[in-house]
């Protein structure tokens, strides 16, 4: 056998880490500590199936899910997405459950097929929660506190939030006309976002400046406010008025979050998920050292709907407890 490939045999797949013994004891000590924290809030743990339906995870534009075909025929995926899940097994629950309210929490892999390039792990741990039936205004303070808790026990360092709603982007997105928005977004190319809005009207000055506004979250959300009160006279009247109401339902729900997470949160205008099933509300929690949100979460309204045709609001969180590999 040639050297390559003895050498290939004893490598996991790319993506795919081996953890030692000290990796392990640290992951599994971490996950308890995130666990007690969601436990003592009345969180239950759930442990959604490894393999589902393709179309469950449909709505990640993300990530593309591994698939295989079982003896039957049927396609299935490894889970690459686990709100939908956790969706699918409460709308399963609906007609035994004594009250529409319900927290779950989860701790399991997820796989990802992602290309070589991506700078991201194919296997991922995560610990999750799930607020069912409350709304976004009524789930944020406990969702953002629990992962303030999480993170701080997690990491030994206070995280910082970026806020956001899904709706300022799909208003720009349509002022603009750019089907790359996206793209800008992702890599924070304030330049081309300024030539976006110099295309669409507005004067050198305010495309500029509005441009870093929206990309890049201010130090405080007073620096916010002040900057976007200079900016908004720029903009056509009913982009203004749109942004302007996003902005204050924003705030609103900002400000009745604990003192512990408002301090830490920063609202950046264009805040955009590529799972697509987030309807208003959403956020991002990092950590000094690692250039990826350590957190995402938000609100997806619509899901629970989807699948048992009944209107109920849900918010929650996924956080990448593989990141303790990174600091």
């Amino acid at each position: 056998m040639k050297h390559s490939e003895i050498y290939r045999q004893r490598r996991a797949p790319y993506g795919f880490p081996f953890l030692d013994t000290e990796a392990t004891k640290l992951l599994q000590d971490k996950t308890r500590e995130s666990q007690s924290v969601l436990q003592s809030l009345g969180y239950e743990r759930v442990m959604p199936p490894s393999l589902d339906y393709p179309d469950t995870f449909s709505d990640n534009e993300r990530f593309d899910s591994f698939r295989t075909r079982d003896h039957l025929g049927d396609d299935l995926s490894l889970r690459s997405d686990v709100t939908v899940q956790v969706i699918k097994g409460y709308a399963n629950l609906m007609e035994r459950s004594e009250s529409p309210v319900r927290r779950f929490f989860y701790t399991v892999p997820v796989f990802r097929d992602i290309s070589r390039s991506y700078p991201a792990l194919r296997e991922v741990y995560q610990i999750g929660a799930e607020a069912i039936g409350l709304t976004a205004a009524s789930a944020a303070g406990e969702l953002l506190d629990a992962a303030r808790k999480i993170m701080q026990e997690i990491f030994q360092e206070s995280p910082v939030f970026l806020t956001g709603d899904v709706n300022a982007y799909y208003e720009v997105e349509k002022f603009l006309g750019r089907d790359d928005l996206r793209d800008i977004v992702r890599y924070k190319n304030a330049p081309l976002l300024a030539q976006a809005f110099l295309s669409a009207g507005l004067d050198y000055s305010d495309a500029e400046n509005l441009s870093r506004l929206f990309l890049f979250a201010p130090v405080t959300n007073e620096e916010y406010n002040s900057r976007w009160e200079n900016l908004r006279p720029g903009l056509p009247l009913e982009l203004a008025r749109t942004l302007e109401n996003i902005r204050s339902d924003l705030l609103s729900l900002l400000q009745n979050l604990p003192e512990a997470v408002r301090s830490i949160s920063r609202i950046e205008p264009l805040l955009i998920r590529k799972t697509t099933y987030y309807t208003g509300f959403i956020f991002e929690g990092y950590i000094q050292g690692i250039k990826s949100p350590a957190l995402r979460g938000g609100s997806y309204d619509h899901l629970v709907e989807e699948y048992s045709g009944q209107s109920m609001p849900a918010s929650g969180f996924a956080l990448d407890l593989s990141a303790l590999s990174r600091i």
